[in-house]
């Protein structure tokens, strides 16, 4: 019988793999450690907070809510990215553990390169990005990973009390994030996968085991989430709208089809293969079996399409890299399990974790570059009108950072403040976006009401952002024209 791994023999036993790993994660997050920057939300958190754990109620993330209140509402930016670091290591060495209590261990190379892939997923960059609930989504993570330890241990054991501590643990993960829901699925087929079980009545036990405590976990979180909101059913925002009930079926079926397309032909602007070196990985593992009907095959191919799961669901394009934020966990059990599958696996594994710190590091030192500029352009309009607390300016127009610095763009990493539009009026930037992040960095001024804001598109520039007469006054307003 294989001898269990307890949590405490598996550290001492691979503290090479604990200390490189412990490096690796600070010199990954150096940048946002020693410059952090104010990102969309972060801006509105920092200055407004209440408006967003309002924002987070309405969207049922009460957890979310719980951990900012505990933790006293702080903005230390310095701080908040630090506790981020910090639980992105502890998830990935508990990730790590998973995989050797579900598989066969197999060297520590195999487990600090599979944890690179997960630290260094720009997925996670782009998540970490929102500094306002970084270190809490992270820490949401943790527990996440301890979800799938217990998970593991309810499948083997069919012990109630700890299919009962697991769902209020998931009633509290789920409430800190919807793209968490994905997360979890990946950790129940690895689990099953692990199992390595081909009795179809031992298979759909725990199969409907999971399911129920899945299903009941989503039901009481929407439940709380009801409560929270004061008794209404759908939240007020976009957020996860069923297109399939409002659209035509072909809609929802072509946002399905374009989000697997460009995760499979690789998710970013940096290429990034990794999920397609999993779709290979998976089909030599089914042609190697010839092809045959099988437990295992079934979840292999169940976790290929775990990550869009939300798409399915919805119908929704989700463009977030957000919504696919189990992928990086697919991607990491499945080169943790084929490491050792020739050097071609290992060589993909290297050139996948290049491709990923690339891409991460160019997105997190844009994202400085951005502040930086952002900074600059505050300064400089601040000083040219003269203002104070007690100013109002009025912004016309849209100022790109790439106007400026070269930046690599996510989805929201390296965009400016000075761009960010309103739905309403995409043609100019959000006042109130600029003036919560003006600030931040000590520079108030009033916002104009809606006839003093229209005054603005009635006015004929001399010239646009930084040019001289970029800046009109009118009756002690300060008209600024950012630009096209």
């Amino acid at each position: 019988m294989k001898e269990k791994l307890s949590f405490r023999n598996y550290i001492s036993g691979n503290r090479r793999t604990m200390v490189l790993l412990g490096m690796f994660v600070t010199a990954f997050f150096l940048i946002r450690l020693l410059f952090p920057t104010v990102g969309y939300d972060t801006d509105e958190w920092v200055v407004s907070p209440e408006s967003t754990l309002l924002h987070w109620e309405n969207l049922g993330r009460y957890s979310l809510v719980w951990m900012k209140r505990l933790t006293g509402n702080g903005a230390n930016l310095y701080l908040m990215n630090g506790a981020t670091a910090v639980n992105v290591y502890l998830y990935t060495v508990l990730f790590l553990y998973f995989l050797n209590r579900t598989g066969r261990a197999g060297g520590w190379k195999r487990d600090l390169l599979c944890g690179m892939v997960l630290v260094s997923a720009p997925i996670f960059c782009e998540q970490y990005y929102f500094t306002l609930q970084s270190a809490e989504v992270s820490f949401s993570m943790l527990l996440m990973m301890a979800a799938f330890l217990l998970t593991r241990r309810v499948l083997e054991r069919w012990e109630w009390l700890s299919a009962a501590g697991l769902v209020v643990l998931l009633l509290f993960v789920f409430g800190a994030y919807q793209a968490f829901v994905n997360v979890y699925v990946v950790g129940v087929l690895i689990c099953l996968y692990g199992r390595g079980s081909e009795n179809k009545r031992d298979n759909l036990g725990r199969i409907g085991t999971a399911l129920a405590i899945f299903f009941v976990s989503l039901l009481g979180h929407l439940g709380i989430a009801y409560l929270v909101r004061g008794g209404t059913f759908a939240a007020q925002s976009g957020y996860l709208e069923v297109v399939w009930l409002q659209e035509p079926f072909y809609i929802g079926l072509k946002n399905i089809i374009f989000a697997v397309g460009k995760v499979v032909l690789g998710y970013g602007t940096i290429l990034n293969l990794s999920y397609t070196f999993c779709m290979i990985f998976v089909f030599v593992q089914i042609k190697r079996g010839g092809f045959a009907l099988s437990w295992k095959h079934f979840y292999l191919l169940a976790l290929l399409a775990s990550p869009f799961l939300l798409h399915i669901v919805t119908g929704q394009p989700l463009n977030a890299p957000r919504a696919e934020l189990s992928l990086p966990l697919l991607c990491a059990f499945l080169f943790w399990k084929y490491y050792g599958a020739g050097r071609w696996a290992s060589r993909a594994l290297c050139l996948i974790i290049a491709s990923q710190l690339v891409h991460s590091q160019l997105l997190m030192y844009s994202d400085y570059l951005r502040n930086e500029n952002d900074k600059a352009i505050a300064e400089k309009i601040y000083k040219d009108c003269g203002a104070d607390e007690d100013t109002v300016i009025v912004f016309k127009g849209v100022r790109h950072a790439e106007d400026s610095v070269p930046v690599l763009l996510g989805h929201v990493i390296g965009r400016s403040f000075f761009e960010w539009t309103p739905m309403t009026d995409v043609n100019n930037a959000s006042v109130h976006r600029i003036r919560c992040f003006m600030e931040f960095y000590g520079m108030d001024f009033v916002c104009p009401d809606d006839a003093t804001a229209a005054r603005g598109e009635e006015i004929a520039f001399p010239a646009a952002y930084p040019e001289e007469g970029y800046i009109v006054e009118l009756d002690g307003v300060y008209y600024v024209n950012l630009g096209d």
